[in-house]
Order: C-alpha cells, then sequence, then structure tokens
C-alpha cells in the first residue's frame, strides 16, 4: 500500500473463485481508494483475471 497526504491510498488484493464444477480462477485488484468525511471508500481501479492456472 502506498500513502499520500491527501488521503489517498493505492490497494492490491486477490480474489478467488470456485466454480460448480470444482474449477476455480483468480484475480488480482489494483484499487485507489479515497478517505471522505464518510470513510474510506474505493474510487477507481482496475481488476486483473489470471488466464493461465498456476503451474500450467
Amino acid at each position: 500500500m502506498t500513502h499520500d497526504p491527501h488521503q489517498r491510498l493505492g490497494a492490491l488484493s486477490k480474489g478467488i473463485g470456485v466454480n460448480a464444477d470444482g474449477t476455480s480462477g483468480s484475480v488480482t485488484y489494483e484499487d485507489t481508494v479515497v478517505r471522505l468525511k464518510q470513510g474510506w471508500r474505493i474510487s477507481g481501479g482496475k481488476v486483473t483475471p489470471r488466464r493461465v492456472p498456476l503451474g500450467g
């Protein structure tokens, strides 16, 4: 995570899903979050799916 003095952060996270047939997939989220009066909110980002299975 990177910090900006204007209350803006970059966040990197992973997601995984399991399908009904037992296969799975994963994605990487690269988000920008900002601090508002209501709290932290995602202001934009990018989702990158993994196209090739690990070891494949």
